[in-house]
């Protein structure tokens, strides 16, 4: 004797437990909405099955809900406007006063009592004076005299004349060895620079004016020691020079830089 599974059995009689399922669920609803009953039209609640034998031992009072009233809406009454306008009494408009007349300033005449002169007082504008426009002459062209001093011009400054020499060359080394000479025969190696054996070179510049003149002495560089003022010791004692600076047949002021070499003997 073979048993069948107890799942295999379940699936092959599904069909017939579902009716029986859906049966048992309708039965239970019909059930349920015998039992309790609600009444909204009458507003009574009936509670199972209701039996007159139960009305004398407890009376269920009706359930009934309170309704709200209204008051009745105001009553608006109708307004003629053109009969409350009569009523109002207006006063009669009060008789207008008459315009001012127009103010008219009198023309016064007043006494200065410092001066004891009659002033009158204005009545019209006066005449506003026109301001008389004064007329300046253009001022003069301004003059070119070129710039305030030259470095380079056809005719270099010279120390002397050097008559006889001819050559800008020949003039510049007769004109430079004239200057060596000068400062040679007046410069003393300052005792300190000396002692401390310092020695270099000098730079001094200086303008040579139209006339000659030096002016505008500064040292540029020098090595210290005193020898910068030294130098510029003996070349503030220079003479003026015999030939100026032209440029255009023109004479001009001329920028000059000096080298002046200080060297110890035996070195």
């Amino acid at each position: 004797m073979k048993y069948t599974h107890d799942i295999s059995r379940l699936k092959s009689n599904r069909n017939t437990h579902f009716k029986i399922g859906l049966i048992i669920a309708l039965v239970v609803v019909i059930t349920a909405l015998n039992f309790t009953v609600i009444d909204y039209d009458n507003e009574e609640v009936v509670i199972g099955e209701y039996d007159d034998s139960m009305d004398d031992i407890m009376p269920i009072p009706p359930i009934t809900r309170e309704k709200k009233v209204m008051p009745p809406p105001p009553k608006i009454e109708e307004v003629d406007p053109i009969k409350d306008l009569e009523d109002i009494e207006i006063d009669p408009e009060p008789n207008p006063e008459p315009d001012p007349e127009p103010f008219v300033e009198p023309t016064i005449k007043k006494t200065d009592i410092i001066s004891n002169r009659k002033i009158e007082s204005p009545v019209v504008k006066k005449e506003e004076k026109k301001a008389e426009k004064i007329v300046l002459p253009p001022p003069p062209p301004p003059v070119d005299n070129g710039p305030e001093f030259w470095k380079v011009v056809e005719q270099m400054p010279r120390f002397v004349t050097c008559d006889g020499v001819e050559g800008k060359n020949n003039l510049k080394k007769c004109s430079d060895k004239a200057i060596i000479e000068f400062i040679q025969d007046r410069i003393k190696y300052p005792a300190i620079a000396r002692e401390n054996n310092i020695e270099g070179t000098v730079y001094v510049r200086f303008i040579v004016e139209k006339d000659g003149s030096i002016t505008g002495h500064e040292i540029l560089k020098e090595p210290g020691g005193g020898l910068g003022a030294e130098a510029m010791r003996v070349i503030k004692k220079m003479p003026t020079w015999e030939v100026p600076g032209k440029q255009r047949d023109n004479p001009v002021r001329v920028q000059f830089t000096m080298p002046v070499k200080f060297k110890l003997a035996g070195k």
